[in-house]
């Protein structure tokens, strides 16, 4: 009767604790794919459409900073981001450099990197990404997800993901590019974020996988 009664309290808690983390890592905190403008959480609401696809995107931006706010969120102690980068035009790498970088809370960038659109072969300059800058020497567009789909006279698609620790109730996410060219332009697009587990419930099923090893 005391393992029959062990065997469900065990299970049964595990079910909760572990229904309470697939809650918590799954829940998208935003998402915005701009399609009909763009959130009220932006600092610049501006969109464009791109010329191929007529995707909608934030942007196109050039040489400054856009910031995201989001407030209320629920307990966590990372943070998930995820994001597609448009990099519009000639971008020249690590030769002006043309950098580009992200950060959040006024925290050093978890992203400052520089992009190159040249093709891949074409002249001999490189990119910092994926490496940070300054350091990383990779050919034209590396890591890119798509390469001229969007109709400009170059662009490429990157799918950039970071995750962050984080537990307060508020935070402020910074997207920067300083391209030295006029031509050379970024945006956004397909921008998510979400929460990781509370150590609570961490916590909890520790506890549990404890529980359930002792002898009674």
């Amino acid at each position: 009767m005391k393992n029959r009664f062990r065997i469900a309290l065990v299970a049964g808690t595990t079910v909760a604790m572990l229904a309470l983390v697939g809650h918590a890592s799954a829940d998208l905190i935003f998402f915005d794919d701009f399609e009909g403008g763009a959130d009220p959480a932006w600092s610049d609401g501006g969109t464009d459409v791109t010329p191929v696809g007529q995707r909608e995107f934030l942007g196109r931006l050039h040489d400054g900073a856009v910031s995201l706010t989001l407030s209320d969120l629920p307990p966590h102690t990372e943070l998930g981001l995820s994001f597609d980068l448009f990099v519009i035009g000639l971008w020249d790498g690590n030769e002006s450099p043309d950098i580009w970088g992200a950060s959040a809370d006024g925290g050093l960038p978890f992203i400052l990197t520089t992009f190159r659109n040249e093709t891949p072969g074409d002249g001999d300059g490189f990119q910092a990404y994926p490496d940070f800058w300054p350091g990383g020497e990779h050919p034209a567009r590396t890591g890119a997800s798509e390469n001229d789909t969007l109709g400009y006279d170059a662009d490429a698609v990157y799918h950039l993901s970071y995750t962050i620790p984080h537990t307060a109730g508020d935070v402020v996410y910074y997207f920067f590019g300083f391209p030295d060219l006029a031509e050379e332009d970024w945006g956004l697009d397909n921008v998510s974020v979400t929460p990781e587990p509370c150590t609570a419930v961490l916590i909890g099923l520790g506890v549990v996988s404890l529980f359930s090893r002792r002898r009674w």
